[in-house]
């Protein structure tokens, strides 16, 4: 974990050092992050390079922390798997009962991290 301090403008991650973080980068991370109370509550993950909607979450208090879609709450693994024997979007819709723009954002999500998993398992 890193834990970063703002001192006079720069942010210091306190257990690297003194490395400073790129503060653009941090902020558009933590504009993720649902909070309440000051603790984190529900975090967003990155879809896509660009600017990614807000259509899968992480919640720890709900499908033991792993992705769903933040519209239904159904399991991003299981939306990816139905749709990767075959199924379609349109069938995905009808049976969890949610819009199409969120199965779509849990096929990227799964799709991009279940390559990345795939890479990084190759190179070990």
């Amino acid at each position: 974990m890193n834990v970063y301090l703002d001192r006079d403008g720069d942010l210091v991650n306190l257990g690297s050092y003194g490395q400073l973080g790129i503060r653009p980068v941090l902020e558009d991370h933590l504009e993720r992050v649902k909070f309440h109370d000051r603790s984190p509550l529900l975090f967003y993950p990155l879809t896509r390079p660009e600017k990614s909607p807000h259509y899968v979450a992480v919640d720890p208090e709900r499908s033991f922390g792993r992705p769903m879609t933040s519209e239904g709450f159904i399991s991003t693994a299981v939306i990816y798997a139905r749709f990767s024997v075959g199924e379609s979007v349109e069938s995905l819709v009808s049976d969890y009962d949610i819009t199409a723009p969120y199965v779509e954002e849990a096929i990227r999500y799964e799709s991009v991290r279940s390559w990345t998993v795939r890479r990084d398992t190759a190179a070990a």
